[in-house]
Order: C-alpha cells, then structure tokens, then sequence
C-alpha cells in the first residue's frame, strides 16, 4: 500500500522540506543528516568516585606500598611515643650525619625531623573514629617539623570502616584492665641503651614489607619485660580475636630514627639525582611506625638481593662515638609512659594505661 501524502497547512508551506512524499512499497526515504550535536553522558556523581591513591616512588624516596591500596581498608598501628630532649635529638641528628658519610652510597633519612613540604594534610577519618583526645602538635618551624621516637606494639594491621570504632575501644578497655597489674604503682618507665643497632624491614624478619629498608634505631632495656607483658595480656588477644597479624614472637622493641634503601641503584638512576633529598629531608614522621610508611619498600623490578650498608662494623663506630652521649642525654630515670597511642589512618587516638 503507497504511502498517502497529505495536504499541508498554510503553516506548514514555509518549510519547503516539511511536505510528505509518497513513496512506492519497497523505496527507501533519504533522510536528510542533522546538525545537532551529540551529547555525552553525565558524569558520575562525587560519590562514586574512589580516589584511589596512585603510586609514585619519586615522591617517597624510591618506596612504593608492600600491600595494594583496599578501597575501604584502614592502616592501624599502635606504638608509644618518646619525646625527645634537645640533647637527646642533637645526639641522633650527629648520628645520622656521621652514618651517611660512612655510607655514602645511600641516601640515610631522618625520621625525627622534616621539611614540612612533605607532610600531608590531615584525612577525614577524624569523621569516622570521633575523639577529643588527640595528640597534641608542637609549633611547626618555617622549614622543617621535628618527631618523637616511637616504640612500635604492633606491625601495621589493616581494619574495615566498621572495626575501627570497635577495635579502639576494645583495646582500650583491655588496656585498663591489665596496665594496672603489668606495670604496678609505679606506671611504666622506659629507658635506651647506650648503642646504635640496626633493622632490616621484610617478612624473613617477622615483619611487613618486601625486606628493602634498613634502620638505624635504640633499643629499649629497662621496661622491655612490662611492654612483653602487655602485648600477651592486652593486644594480643584482641588481634587473635580479629585475625590480625601478630608482634614479633620475641620482640626487640626498639626506636628507629634514620632509614636507607638497601638497594639505592635499583630505586634511583645515580646517587646525585634529584630524588636524593640530604639526610635531614626524611619521608615523614616515623617511617617504621606510620601506617602510610609501614606499608612501603623499595621500588624494584625484582626482590631485593643487596646487603644491608648498616654492618656490624658501622654500628660499632657509631655505638663507640656516641654510645655515652646517648645515656647522657635521655631523660634521668628514662621516659614515664602513661598511655600507648594508636593511630588509624592519619587520626592519633590516646589508650590511658591508668
């Protein structure tokens, strides 16, 4: 049946296209093409977007993340503070400066102190775990932001959004049952040992990572047996509880204050490159301890072959130099602990060991 063509309106004989053709069975119509634009879909609303971190050693001295970001996950790390005495803290800056000209093949980092450049700014997860007790800051300088030593409780242990109120308060209602037994009327006093010693990160030592960073650190003598304790009693069984990694079998708690790559040349082009900041320009605070630090090691296409540059002999020399200075300088009957600290994302959360 031919397609019928209508009369037009008087309207309709504007438009010189707009009449009907008829059109035999079988015969295709030309449409004509249109000018119009194509539009493209809308984008995504803000709450889909992840935000997933990207990688980049450059920006951490050649290290990149031993675990792959989770979208959801939250790095937990729980560990005690040292303030550090000014003596105390020019002993360790002596340290450090003398390590690297013994090691002039890597780049040694501070941990105690940074250029705030490299500080980032504080997260939301202040929204997630809400406190009124967070640890205080001191003034921050035009060029640079100095860190206590920090005493590592656990290795860093990946947490749900949901479990992270829960395991908070869960750790510190345990704290408060045990403390009191563990440590006695006289709280818990730490205090260091006269020597520089030295830590290799990595699973074959117990730990997280891919076994690519070496430490320079003090080791804690005098409170040792009452953090053993406390780790059995209290943090532990939460862990267990929650089927999280636990400490060392037989712990060495110590205090790292400087890093290196042990194997520099893989991670960076020349010992000269840009990406060879001084050794007072670290990666932030407390590399051992600090959740986004924790989780990284060095950027290599293969597992890490070198040997660690901090050998028996360098840790001799500097235990020689400055193992006096460093009983000199810490506060006289070492540090009073009144509580532990407990860091989720970027938020710090005071456990009262009282």
């Amino acid at each position: 049946m031919p397609l019928v063509s209508y009369d037009s309106s008087s309207s309709d004989e504007a438009g010189p296209s707009s009449k009907p053709r008829t059109a035999s069975p079988g015969t295709e119509i030309a449409v004509p093409p249109t000018n119009k634009r194509k539009r493209g879909l809308p984008k995504l609303p803000s709450t889909f977007d992840t935000n997933n971190p990207r990688d980049d050693p450059t920006q951490h001295q050649g290290r990149t993340r031993s675990r792959p970001f989770v979208q959801g996950e939250y790095n937990a790390h729980v560990y005690i503070s040292l303030p550090l005495p000014h003596g105390l803290r020019r002993v360790i800056g002596e340290i450090t400066s003398l390590a690297q000209e013994l090691c002039p093949g890597h780049a040694i980092h501070s941990l105690i102190s940074t250029s705030t450049a490299g500080i980032e700014p504080a997260s939301a997860t202040a929204a997630l775990v809400p406190s009124a007790e967070q640890q205080p800051r001191p003034p921050i300088s035009a060029d640079r932001k100095d860190f206590p030593l920090h005493v590592s409780l656990t290795h860093p242990l990946p947490l749900r959004q949901s479990q992270l109120i829960s395991f908070r308060d869960d750790l510190r209602t345990a704290l408060r049952r045990s403390a009191g037994a563990i440590t006695g009327t006289r709280g818990l006093r730490l205090s260091i040992a006269g020597e520089v010693v030295g830590f290799v990160n990595g699973r074959k030592t117990g730990g997280e990572g891919k076994g690519g960073r070496a430490f320079l650190a003090v080791r804690v003598t005098a409170g040792s047996k009452e953090l053993e304790r406390l780790l059995d009693q209290a943090i532990h069984p939460i862990l267990s509880k929650l089927h999280l990694p636990l400490y060392h079998t037989n712990p060495q708690f110590h205090a790292s204050f400087a890093w290196t790559l042990i194997d520099p040349v893989s991670a960076h082009p020349a010992s000269d490159s840009p990406d060879f900041p001084p050794s007072t320009s670290g990666a932030g605070p407390d590399a051992d301890v600090s959740l986004d630090d924790a989780e990284l090691s060095p950027s290599t296409s293969e597992a890490s072959t070198g040997e660690t540059p901090f050998s028996p002999e360098v840790l001799a020399q500097l235990s020689e130099k400055f193992g006096k200075a460093i009983l000199a300088a810490q506060p006289q009957g070492g540090w009073e602990v009144d509580h532990l600290e407990l860091k989720l994302g970027k938020e710090v959360h005071l456990l009262p060991l009282r």
